[in-house]
């Protein structure tokens, strides 16, 4: 296992990095295709910048056994340039997970075949997206909450989002149950509706 104390030495993987960082860190992700060790690619339980290199050059693939990265709290999450993708059948978090009071901005990131839905925001979280592409959902046809699959974006909280798309999602491209403000956002050819 590498130190995770210099970019000569850096962490195998990104739950690792997560949990060794403090609080307001900025972890840095070089080019590459990165898997999960675990259920969740990371649980964010503080204050944390996560930056790639772009994307589709930076590459968080769940490659279908594990689910994405999960917001908890009261932590900010700030993801830019990089690209999450194909996370795990029958896990409800998708690829990206804003519970509690948590709040993520992401910057320039695409998240495709996510199971269940792209994005998840819960009662009282909030999401601040910007150049954000969400395509290419997956809807499992399993499960109570069956309904749920195949969402693009599922916001129970506050979403803000200028700019890039939400399109070929399984199911809708957006269910809204809270407060969602749409800048410049291109909404197009999803399952059932917009």
């Amino acid at each position: 296992a590498n130190s995770c104390m210099t970019p000569a030495d850096p962490c195998e993987h990104l739950s690792v990095t997560v949990a060794k960082s403090s609080p307001s860190d900025h972890i840095h992700m070089a080019a590459g295709r990165f898997t999960a060790t675990g259920a969740l690619f990371t649980f964010v339980p503080h204050n944390l910048t996560i930056t790639g290199e772009g994307i589709g050059i930076t590459v968080l693939n769940g490659e279908s056994s594990a689910g994405g990265i999960r917001v908890a709290g009261s932590a900010e999450l700030i993801l830019e340039n990089l690209t999450i993708r194909e996370t795990a059948p029958r896990t409800a978090y998708g690829c990206l997970y804003v519970a509690d009071t948590a709040t993520a901005r992401l910057t320039n990131v695409r998240l495709r075949l996510c199971e269940r839905q792209g994005v998840w925001v819960a009662p009282g979280a909030s999401l601040f997206m910007t150049n954000v592409e969400v395509h290419e959902t997956v809807d499992e046809h399993t499960g109570a909450d069956f309904l749920l699959n195949g969402y693009g974006i599922n916001n129970q909280g506050t979403i803000h989002m200028e700019g890039g798309s939400v399109h070929h999602n399984a199911h809708r491209g957006i269910h809204n149950q809270g407060n969602l403000n749409l800048t410049n956002v291109d909404i197009y050819e999803n399952g059932t509706a917009g």
